[in-house]
């Protein structure tokens, strides 16, 4: 598994992020529906950055994240066979921002058709 390509290891990766989320509900609540936009990994493999969005998102909620890296370091250890397990480090994603930049753009707009 050490030739993959950094985008298939990128997609395994997301899968067992989404995977240690779902067995670790009990860190927050809020860790059920948090959706995970992006990951960027590193080219040597020793950072990857994962852009996480939910509704609620905090500061707070990213931190409780990023304290848990060597426990996720470790199921991921377990569960892939790759060369480095990288360091995770979470960040809000932009891609909701953008979406409600983009709604308020057409909300604008709709209201100059109206008028």
């Amino acid at each position: 598994m050490s030739n993959f390509s950094t985008s298939k290891i990128e997609s395994l990766l997301k899968q067992n992020l989404h995977e240690w989320l779902i067995n670790n509900k009990q860190l927050d609540p809020r860790i059920i529906t948090l959706r995970i936009d992006k990951i960027i990994l590193s080219k040597d493999l020793s950072l990857a950055k994962i852009f996480c969005y939910h509704e609620s998102i905090d500061p707070p909620l990213l931190r409780k994240l990023n304290k848990q890296n060597y426990f996720i370091r470790k199921h991921i250890v377990n569960n892939m066979k790759i060369r480095k397990i990288p360091k995770f480090k979470f960040y809000e994603s932009e891609l909701e921002t953008q979406d409600q930049k983009l709604d308020s753009i057409l909300n604008e707009i709709a209201k100059k058709h109206n008028d």
